[in-house]
């Protein structure tokens, strides 16, 4: 998005999330809070929910997007490492995540 000068990184830089923003586009991964913590968290919540026939469907499209995240190799990158799964191969590789893991219909659903 940003290589392509759709939008300006100072534009792209205020629209996300105060403190993880600039991090991402900085290109720093390092955990405030780790993506396997996250998703474990995640589904503490999801199977509590179950149990009181609530259905969270938000939830559980984060919870799969963040477990394919740890599952190409992010699992002990912060949980602003998400950007990844919409970003570049070199990227991901940087990062030390599979280049492969990005965003799909498996990877989404």
């Amino acid at each position: 998005m940003c290589q392509r000068g759709h939008r300006s990184l100072e534009r792209i830089q205020r629209s996300l999330p105060l403190r993880l923003g600039p991090r991402i586009l900085a290109g720093n991964f390092a955990p405030g809070f780790y993506v396997k913590h996250f998703v474990k968290d995640m589904n503490i919540a999801l199977e509590m929910a179950d149990e009181l026939g609530l259905d969270l469907p938000g939830l559980a499209c984060a919870r799969r997007l963040y477990q394919h995240l740890a599952d190409g190799g992010g699992a002990n990158l912060g949980t602003q490492a998400l950007w990844l799964l919409y970003t570049d191969d070199a990227a991901r590789e940087r990062a030390d995540v599979d280049p492969r893991t990005r965003t799909t219909t498996a990877g989404a659903r």
